[in-house]
């Protein structure tokens, strides 16, 4: 009775038909594709968010030096007829913004370079078993970065400030 048991079994076995195999490499598989997915849209994301912010870094910047250029347009006005030079009044609002600018643009690379890169792998850690590591930053492009922010905001200060300047000191 137990050989016959054991030749039946064999008999299923023998009926089942082949598998068809599926062999599929990672790029197949869903969660290389989502994962690959998801870093395509943040590098989407990371090359227009710098834009962004140094589009807000030129606007900031032109209203506050604006306005600073604005408040001391008795200054200016007095300067004048002392018989400053163009290029010494403006001197002192060019320095002030290119050292401003030059010392937010070293610490927003820092912090930024060091928080944004955490807080993105930290959200996608949740999904991903992904490591939170610090993102080393690039030399070349931070360096690119705080020229531009600072070329950004200097020339908003020389506009602001050679608008005031082509008045007359009675003007002023």
């Amino acid at each position: 009775k137990a050989e016959q048991e054991l030749a039946d079994a064999q008999k299923e076995i023998d009926d089942i038909e082949p598998p068809d195999w599926l062999v599929m490499d990672r790029t197949k598989n869903f969660g290389v594709v989502s994962f690959a997915s998801d870093a395509d849209r943040i590098d989407a994301i990371a090359s227009f968010f710098p834009f962004i912010f140094f589009l807000v870094a030129a606007l900031v910047s032109l209203t506050t030096m604006t306005r600073m250029v604005d408040e001391d347009r008795v200054l200016i006005g007095t300067y004048k007829a002392l018989g400053y030079s163009k290029a010494k009044i403006s001197s002192k609002y060019l320095l002030y913004a290119a050292v401003a600018s030059g010392i937010g643009s070293f610490v927003g690379i820092v912090v930024l370079s060091l928080f944004l890169p955490w807080f993105i792998m930290g959200a996608y850690a949740i999904i991903y078993p992904l490591p939170c590591r610090p993102v080393p930053i690039d030399g070349g492009i931070a360096l690119a970065s705080a020229g531009l922010g600072v070329g950004i905001t200097v020339a908003a200060t020389w506009a602001a400030v050679s608008a005031t300047l082509r008045e007359k000191p009675s003007e002023l």
